[in-house]
């Protein structure tokens, strides 16, 4: 699985970040980048963040999503 965090080092784009790593402690199988370049975040046409995409399907827009939230976009609902 391959989770990419959008975002331009604001608070809650470090907050998702952290927490989506946490949760890519448990499995070593998935990938995680940060991506803060504002050129490529206007290539996909993002303008609001942090965007949370995960497998390159956005999950996320704007917010950060609850810690049971991200689990179950992670996970599924396990």
């Amino acid at each position: 699985m391959n989770v990419k965090v959008f975002g331009t080092g604001c608070t809650k784009c470090k907050t998702l970040h952290k927490m989506v790593l946490g949760y890519a402690a448990l499995d070593n199988s998935i990938e995680v980048e940060y991506i803060s370049d504002i050129n490529e975040m206007m290539n996909r046409g993002i303008m609001s963040i942090p965007v949370l995409m995960i497998d390159e399907e956005v999950k996320c827009i704007g917010r950060v999503p609850k810690d049971r939230e991200l689990k179950e976009l992670m996970f599924g609902s396990k």
